[in-house]
């Protein structure tokens, strides 16, 4: 298994390209803008889309599924999340939001076998309700969840600090031993790092 960090749009979301070498099937995760960006990393490698797993359905982490989702490519979201598939214009007033169309929604405790992986979920509300993390290998893809000494905001729509926080310390922090944590913006950590030193949790 491989990985693949691309930085896009405004705000520097984090995509990720999590692929298969034997098979050449990819998984993305988050792809919140930049279509073509996100489409010459995969064609550089020969790779081709099997599924999209959402963390959230803020606009900066969807924006470029229609581009990318093409060929029965499948679609993964919370469904407490679903409001932001659907009516995004009306929680972000003023910014480019795309609709979408949700294939598979997910809850926690979920495998989910794409591309020959394997990826579990975990539900962490707080940072919207449908928040989740996917857990692939010893890798966590945590979305707006957990960063680097951080956690994600709580006060757009859907947001609660309480649900954040519990999640974290509950879902994440409770995981046994160590994982690489790939988070939705800004630079990788590892669990047992943030667990150590993490100064909101």
């Amino acid at each position: 298994m491989k990985i693949i960090s691309v930085t896009v749009g405004p705000i520097s979301t984090n995509c990720y390209i999590v692929y298969n070498e034997t098979n050449k099937e990819a998984v993305v995760i988050d792809p919140g803008a930049e279509a073509n960006k996100i489409q010459f990393e995969l064609d550089k490698r020969g790779l081709n889309i099997k599924a999209i797993l959402l963390t959230h359905g803020h606009f900066d982490h969807t924006n470029a599924i229609k581009a990318l989702s093409k060929n029965g490519v499948k679609i993964y979201l919370h469904g407490q999340d679903e409001p932001f598939a659907t009516a995004g214009n009306t929680f972000f007033p003023g910014m480019y939001v795309s609709s979408f169309c949700v294939d598979v929604f997910v809850s926690d405790g979920d495998l989910i076998n794409e591309a020959g992986l394997t990826f579990k979920v975990i539900s962490t509300p707080g940072h919207t309700r449908g928040s989740v993390c996917y857990v692939v290998e010893n890798n966590i893809f945590s979305g707006d969840t957990l960063f680097y000494m951080s956690v994600g905001r709580t006060d757009f729509p859907m947001g609660n600090t309480a649900a954040l926080i519990d999640s974290v310390k509950n879902k994440l922090f409770a995981l046994d031993g160590n994982y690489t944590v790939f988070p939705g913006h800004g630079e990788s950590t590892t669990l047992e790092f943030e667990r150590k030193y993490n100064p909101y949790v």
